[in-house]
């Protein structure tokens, strides 16, 4: 078992040590190789460093951040407590419903995305028409960081131009509190004139029956199925009216979300990471001419045996 392990090893370096001897045949080979591709790599990043930006085949591009807090349950509390004190309750928004998510769906909805790219004009940046590409390469620019722990969204944007990315980020914070204000209005508006609407109608057939009443005798048959409408008609008032008088008084609905801090202009840039390039290069040049030494070395001992022959 000895022998047969010694055996084992004593191969093993025989063959580091036979590839060794190839690389180092071909040495200048690799080293060449490796420089030259280098060399190119290093003058291409600095070329694209010198180059302005719409013409570098390599910019920088930096990210602009803001930091807004999505409010959890944001249904005022003021509301709720009036319905209480009235008996009603209130069946608003469920606890669990997670008002970041729904903030993100709706920062990559057409809504909002649409806007941006008309705003903006990035039917030129992007060279294209075509309503869903330019939707796509938008949103492929903007990074969203949601944290359903601390209600914190981080909002990035990606692009060459410092200026453009933080006003993008901005822009976006402001249609979509724009779009919600303009909900969150209607939607209150809508509510008081339907509950106004209903009571109206109750009131209506309320005051309809009560003079129904009025002019029949208690005897008559219709009497006792008038009394019974007019009991449940005024029920129903007397359920609508606090409900209407709840929407009337409660304050303004708090907003989604507030904004923690507005995205700034970045003075550092993000990327690309040159070095990292330029390393990944050099690595990648030497293995490759070590892999061609070792593949022309088999070739050269391949035609030689068949020369033999």
């Amino acid at each position: 078992m000895d022998s047969s392990s010694d055996t084992t090893e004593k191969s093993l370096i025989e063959t580091i040590l036979y590839y060794w001897a190839v690389l180092f045949r071909y040495k200048w080979m690799i080293i060449g190789f490796t420089a030259l591709t280098t060399g190119a790599a290093v003058a291409f990043f600095a070329v694209s460093l010198t180059l302005p930006p719409n013409r570098s085949p390599m910019p920088n591009y930096y990210t602009a951040r803001a930091t807004i807090v999505i409010q959890q349950n944001s249904q005022t509390d003021f509301s709720n407590s009036i319905m209480a004190a009235l008996g009603i309750t209130s069946t608003g928004v469920p606890r669990s419903f997670d008002y970041g998510s729904q903030v993100m769906e709706m920062m990559r909805s057409r809504t909002i995305l649409d806007r941006l790219i008309d705003e903006f004009k990035m039917k030129d940046a992007f060279e294209t028409t075509s309503k869903e590409k330019l939707r796509e390469a938008l949103l492929s620019r903007f990074q969203f960081s949601y944290s359903s722990t601390t209600g914190l969204l981080r909002i990035g944007y990606v692009a060459v131009d410092p200026v453009l990315a933080k006003n993008m980020v901005n822009r976006m914070i402001s249609l979509l509190d724009e779009w919600y204000n303009q909900k969150r209005n209607s939607a209150r508006e809508e509510q008081q004139e339907l509950l106004e609407q209903k009571i109206t109608a109750v009131k209506k057939d309320i005051d309809s029956l009560r003079n129904k009443l009025k002019i029949i005798p208690d005897i008559d048959p219709r009497y006792s199925d008038y009394s019974s409408q007019l009991d449940v008609q005024e029920r129903i008032y007397n359920a609508l009216y606090p409900q209407y008088e709840a929407a009337r008084l409660a304050p303004e609905v708090e907003p989604i979300f507030q904004v923690f801090e507005l995205a700034e202009v970045p003075d550092i840039k993000s990327g690309p990471n040159r070095k990292k390039f330029a390393i990944m290069i050099f690595m990648g040049s030497f293995l490759g001419s070590a892999a061609l030494a070792i593949a022309l070395n088999m070739l050269k001992s391949f035609i030689h045996a068949r020369g033999k022959e």
